[in-house]
């Protein structure tokens, strides 16, 4: 029988490998507390793509090891590899689930604290190339979508990148955009100019559209959408 089996008992046997506890490997990471690797090791999160690929030039593994059980379990990356691909990672908060059909309250899945998405710079858009870390972190967060009130374009359980912004002021027509309204319940709808006012309307012609009002907030909108397949 394989005793590795799972993708949460690889990444513990390196981890125990390496000598490094859950506290430890999250600072090797960048992470602020070790959340993410005990989900990852707990079996309730699976790394994306991007994570493996971190985790594989931390731990001395590979991306295919770590994701599939197959192929090089210890392969040592060159050194200067090693360096650029941490440079290239930034780590962004996610910060639970947005619906994209009605105003509800956010929901966020983790209720002890927020969890970190990995993210490669050479994603995102070109101002950020001039931040530091620390400053797109403050300014770029991620979401998880359920509904379909954006299909096709975003869909049940897509990740989404949104970028912070002050005001509607801000944003384009036709940008979706995160809104939030007087009680903190929040949407994703795509915002568009219908009879001289406001509306935020969804892709999937079902919903009804919902018209901007004074207490309604634009908080950000969405540079990015990462397909959950």
């Amino acid at each position: 029988m394989n005793e590795l089996n799972t993708i949460a008992k690889r990444i513990k046997f390196l981890r125990e490998s390496n000598g490094l506890t859950q506290k430890q490997l999250a600072k090797k990471l960048g992470l602020t507390s070790n959340a993410q690797i005990h989900y990852w090791e707990s079996e309730k999160r699976i790394p994306n793509v991007v994570s493996a690929r971190v985790l594989a030039d931390t731990l001395g593994s590979t991306v295919e090891w770590i994701l599939h059980g197959t192929g090089d379990k210890t392969k040592k990356p060159e050194p200067s590899n090693h360096t650029q691909n941490n440079k290239d990672i930034v780590f962004l908060k996610e910060i639970g689930k947005v619906r994209a059909g009605t105003f509800t309250l956010l929901l966020n899945q983790y209720s002890d604290e927020l969890l970190t998405y990995p993210f490669s710079r050479s994603f995102l858009p070109k101002k950020t190339r001039k931040m530091t870390n620390k400053e797109i972190a403050e300014k770029y967060f991620v979401f998880q979508v359920s509904g379909d009130s954006m299909n096709p374009m975003i869909e049940e359980d897509d990740y989404i990148l949104i970028e912070q912004v002050k005001n509607i002021n801000y944003v384009n027509k036709h940008d979706i955009v995160l809104v939030t309204d007087e009680d903190d319940n929040v949407v994703i709808k795509r915002l568009k100019e219908k009879n001289g006012r406001w509306v935020l309307k969804s892709d999937n012609p079902k919903y009804n559209d919902i018209e901007v009002t004074p207490d309604m907030r634009t908080c950000g909108k969405v540079v990015l959408i990462m397909k959950n397949t």
